[in-house]
């Protein structure tokens, strides 16, 4: 029997097609996904096939994901071995079934937009203050006991105040 690319083997049809992972980004971490086993790879027995499993990170060796199931048995899985639960839907946490390569596969952050903007501050620190900053206050002093720079205190007191 044919099957779409992406889809388990044996999918009967008139039913949804399973979207296998390929890669990290078709995941995050604490996603519910299914273990579908189709690899070559040699599971041991504690490794329920056709169970829900939670994905808990990825690494540069093989296999690369590690889930857990439900009664705390975790493991290293191949991704090809792991099934968005609900066909892809993006209720398991995984990202949205799609062919179109523009569509972002990543789940959206969970950090609003407004909250990931850099001010200054973050940067440079808050503005100088004088009661705060002891070298500041050290070379106020020195300044103030300077006999006739009126006009260059005044613009020190300025820049200061527009801090």
């Amino acid at each position: 029997m044919a099957r779409t690319p992406g889809t388990a083997p044996g999918t009967a049809p008139g039913t949804a097609p399973v979207q296998r992972l390929t890669c990290a980004a078709d995941t995050s971490v604490g996603a519910i996904l299914k273990f579908l086993p189709t690899s070559s790879y040699s599971y041991p027995s504690s490794c329920v096939h056709d169970a829900q499993v939670t994905y808990l990170e990825t690494h540069g060796g093989q296999p690369p994901a590690h889930v857990r199931w439900s009664n705390g048995f975790t493991y290293w899985v191949h991704w090809q071995d792991l099934v968005i639960v609900g066909g892809g839907g993006g209720d398991g946490g995984g990202a949205a079934a799609s062919s179109d390569p523009l569509v972002p596969k990543r789940k959206p952050s969970k950090f609003a937009a407004e909250k990931l903007v850099m001010r200054v501050v973050d940067v440079v620190g808050p503005p100088p203050d004088v009661e705060t900053v002891p070298d500041l206050k050290v070379a106020l002093a020195e300044l103030d006991q300077q006999i006739g720079l009126e006009e260059v205190k005044k613009q020190v007191r300025a820049a200061l105040d527009g801090l």
